[in-house]
């Protein structure tokens, strides 16, 4: 008999050449002069991403090179203008059952109201995913964020804001976390936790994809891409990659 082996599982994220691009804005005489002539600016320029179960990336760079970009699209905010994001063999550009697959935390959270309480942001965001009521005080407990439910969005501090949107975009398990600079607000004990919280997600099969600019905490995961100019200039382990991510940042 021949040897049979298991099919191997697909990558939670798979993201291949994913260009994007903005137009830039223009003057008044410009469009007068010019009006079909709409300069653009590329904010990501073939960008190619895998992420495995139960690995944590660390995406780095400096601002303007497509790190919040890529988070967009992996969300469904936005998309590609060519090339394609799987996630769990799901097109992200199809909507529905990928989009479900992605959780973003970001301290800027758009998607909390500033007019309405905690625990009503989730309500609203448990409807659009199908998540029972039960899970919302869960998902504020495991962020150290019980005590806020009651509290209104906008009389939040930005590191409060951050725990909340972290229980916003854990409340549905997704199997790809993004966190697009959440520890930059946080005080050392919700940072501690947060990073508590990441090895038990990446235990349990999760990928989680960490956007930062803090290369201590970027040393820490599994991986760290390096990105400049809308392209991943290098990926590798944190000593494979220490002096392309300094040279970057003009360290």
């Amino acid at each position: 008999m021949g040897n049979t082996s298991e099919p191997s599982m697909p990558p939670v994220l798979d993201a291949r050449d994913l260009v994007k691009e903005y137009p830039l804005p223009r003057s008044l005489r410009e469009l007068a002069s010019h009006p079909f002539r709409a300069k653009r600016r590329r904010a990501l320029d073939g960008l190619t991403l895998r992420l495995e179960a139960g690995e944590r990336v660390a995406l780095v760079g400096p601002n303007g090179v497509g790190k919040t970009t890529l988070a967009r699209i992996l969300c469904g905010v936005v998309l590609p203008d060519s090339g394609r994001a799987l996630v769990g063999a799901r097109d992200v550009a199809g909507g529905g059952a990928a989009r479900r697959e992605v959780g973003l935390a970001r301290p800027d959270d758009p998607a909390l109201h500033p007019r309405l309480d905690v625990i009503e942001c989730l309500r609203f965001h448990r409807a659009l995913y199908g998540v029972a009521e039960g899970e919302l005080g869960f998902a504020l407990e495991r962020v150290g964020a019980a005590d806020l439910a009651t509290r209104r969005v906008q009389g939040l501090s930005a590191g409060e804001r951050a725990k909340v949107s972290l229980a916003k975009a854990l409340m549905h398990a997704p199997s790809l976390l993004i966190l697009d600079e959440l520890s930059r607000v946080l005080d050392p004990g919700a940072a501690a936790r947060t990073r508590g919280l990441l090895s038990e997600l990446t235990s349990a099969g999760k990928a989680v994809l960490l956007i930062t600019h803090d290369l201590n905490e970027a040393a820490q995961c599994d991986r760290v891409v390096v990105m400049d100019g809308g392209k991943s200039r290098a990926q590798g382990r944190w000593g494979e990659v220490e002096g392309e991510a300094r040279e970057v940042f003009g360290l």
